[in-house]
């Protein structure tokens, strides 16, 4: 919204009107349908071009036609959602290493002292045996030193 109106944004409202039908007339990337049509049924079109030519002359048939086509879609739609959201949780636990210790376990403790005249690579004292127990699930506490 931001690149359509001035820098004081003054003129925001009558760019409201364009800004909306832009995004209600454009595919969501996960649904791969319009925001328009998952909500009415059919895209959205100006009134200059009239009826659509597939359009069922009986009111009646319209809305039996409309119901399962929603229905459809709803169907549709909620696995597309399902999915997408399965290959973010997918992708997210690739990343999440879940590390379990139990008490008594050696674990290495990173402890970046940099020492002075020392180089960055150096500095890092690594090494140390330390013994861990778990507090919660993402909690360690230092429990004692091993030398």
């Amino acid at each position: 919204m931001s690149s359509f109106v001035s820098k004081n944004q003054t003129d925001s409202d009558t760019h409201l009107s364009l800004f909306l039908l832009a995004y209600r007339s454009s595919d969501h990337e996960v649904t791969r349908f319009t925001p328009a049509k998952i909500l009415f049924g059919r895209i959205l079109r100006p009134i200059l071009f009239g009826r659509p030519s597939d359009t069922p002359s009986s009111p009646n048939e319209y809305l039996n036609n409309l119901e399962a086509l929603l229905e459809r879609l709803r169907a549709f739609v909620g696995q597309r959602i399902k999915y997408a959201s399965e290959r973010v949780k997918a992708r997210y636990d690739s990343g999440a290493t879940g590390h379990h210790f139990k008490e008594g376990d050696k674990v290495w403790m990173y402890n970046p002292k940099r020492l002075r005249g020392s180089e960055p690579e150096t500095a890092a004292e690594l090494g140390r045996t330390l013994y861990y127990r778990q507090e919660t699930e993402r909690c360690y506490l230092k429990s004692s030193e091993v030398a």
